[in-house]
């Protein structure tokens, strides 16, 4: 429950010897609650056990306090931001008052914003609101604050406890003054009047300036880990980050083959983007990155372990990876949600183990395990050479877009045969509007050349020669060439530059 209450009669007006009551002043505090499938006590914040609630105090966000007057008249006496410990400035207290209290679902720190929208709507309109009545005791012990009545856990305000601990990682997460994130929550995977034409799974799309939709599933808001990592996409977008590609490395005419195959999602062919999932380096990164953003979000850096919990299934292992994984693959999948750990000594390399040989027959392709476990050694790994969420950002950031962000349509290939793997010989940047047959190879990106030749590929600067550029040049101004080796050394210990 809320932690600030304390005793400071000094302050306050007390009830006169006759019994008249008098006001005197407190504060208002509000928390949130919500009970996440996937919290456990190995992460920082919002860390109850698995199913158990979770509190935050409601800081930045927005309330108001009202004091009924009359049989249907109130006095407003709080209508803005709370504090940074979710209380209200002083206002007027009374014992045996009815006293209304609503919350807004929405957190804002400087000019970032993120407003969740009344569940089974699409994102027009105000943000969704809870209000509840409460009417204090006969009497009253004058304290600092009292606690407001916490909204009860449901499908729209478990989402706040998540967006709040996002919204006090702001800078460290780098989500930028100025963005505008619309969340969406919904019961199956239509919204209507959706306006990008998607449908509600978990996603989260540019509208155009810093404006984002993003869209929760009533069942995913029951895991914080994937409301962090719809956020995660806006930031990348908004900071030009690790954001590009689509999933055609698991499905389609890229997808594993045979029944049980560990490169896929599941047994069952045809489904894409799972933890386990052979993916193009683009949607490999840009999920991995996402993934990383949500654990930044629940685990701090102060040490190099931190923990990410996958919302989907993933496929069984063959054996040990490195020593990492147990032993026991064989057939079936492991249900989600699944904590794992990332650290240094913890890279999973499924791409490499599992998909073998990478490095010879899938060199345009990548996994969001390994990329998830790269963004992560980055981060909390390396000592004074680590890097954070921005300099992570600045590595893509500088890539100029035209070698690094085009679809690609290799229209001179022809098919390789059964069991063989697509190589582009000629890369086609596709125009804005035009597609891509899916006969051809689609979707390159840097970290991964699609092969050694870069020319015809339009890849002249992969992730290495950026961050040669930045740190490993003498005349530049962050010169560190222990700070390049980290860099060169994460990705290749996580295959996913090699």
């Amino acid at each position: 429950m809320n932690k600030h209450i304390m005793t400071v009669a000094a302050v306050f007006l007390v009830l006169s010897i006759g019994g008249a009551a008098e006001a005197y002043s407190a504060h208002w505090c509000f928390q949130w609650q919500g009970a996440y499938i996937d919290s456990s006590t190995n992460q920082d914040y919002l860390n109850a056990p698995a199913g158990t609630t979770n509190y935050i105090d409601a800081k930045y966000s927005f309330a108001k306090v009202e004091i009924r007057t009359g049989l249907l008249t109130w006095q407003t006496l709080w209508n803005t931001w709370l504090d940074t410990s979710g209380c209200t400035g002083l206002v007027s207290v009374l014992p045996n008052k009815t006293y209304r209290f609503t919350q807004t679902l929405v957190v804002k720190r400087g000019d970032r914003i993120i407003e969740v929208h009344e569940d089974g709507v699409d994102w027009t309109g105000v943000a969704d609101t809870e209000q509840i009545s409460i009417t204090t005791p006969s009497y009253l012990i004058p304290q600092f604050s009292y606690d407001a009545p916490i909204p009860p856990d449901s499908v729209n305000n478990r989402l706040m406890p998540a967006l709040t601990q996002i919204i006090v990682n702001a800078s460290t997460l780098d989500l930028p003054d100025g963005v505008d994130i619309d969340v969406s929550t919904w019961g199956s995977f239509d919204i209507p009047g959706d306006p990008v034409g998607l449908g509600c799974g978990s996603w989260c799309s540019g509208m155009g300036g810093s404006l984002y939709y993003a869209c929760i599933s009533n069942d995913w808001s029951n895991y914080k880990y994937n409301i962090a990592h719809e956020i995660g996409h806006a930031i990348s977008k908004e900071n030009d980050g690790p954001r590009w590609g689509d999933y055609w490395g698991s499905d389609g005419f890229y997808q594993a083959t045979g029944v049980g195959n560990r490169c896929d999602c599941t047994f069952i062919s045809g489904y894409s983007h799972c933890p386990t999932s052979r993916e193009f380096t683009g949607s490999g990164q840009k999920e991995g990155f996402s993934h990383f953003i949500a654990a930044a979000s629940y685990n701090t850096r102060t040490h190099v372990n931190g923990y990410f919990v996958f919302y989907k299934n993933l496929m069984q292992w063959l054996g040990t990876h490195g020593g990492v994984l147990p032993n026991g693959g064989g057939a079936g999948t492991i249900a989600c949600p699944y904590e794992v750990e990332l650290s240094d000594s913890d890279d999973v390399k499924w791409l490499q183990y599992e998909c073998s040989p990478a490095a010879n027959f899938q060199p345009h392709m990548s996994n969001e395990w390994d990329w998830v476990s790269f963004f992560w050694n980055l981060y909390a790994d390396g000592g004074t050479n680590k890097y954070s969420v921005d300099e992570i950002n600045t590595v893509w950031d500088g890539i100029p877009s035209d070698q690094r962000s085009y679809d690609c349509c290799a229209a001179t290939d022809t098919d390789p045969g059964t069991g063989e793997y697509w190589v582009a010989t000629n890369c086609v940047h596709l125009t804005v509007g035009s597609t891509c047959s899916p006969s051809y190879p689609h979707a390159f990106m840097i970290g991964k050349l699609w092969s050694a030749d870069v020319t015809n590929h339009g890849v002249t600067m992969g992730l290495s020669e950026r961050v040669d550029d930045l740190y490993n040049d003498t005349g530049e101004p962050l010169y560190n060439p222990a700070k390049f080796q980290h860099f060169v050394d994460t990705g290749v210990d996580a295959m996913v530059i090699y």
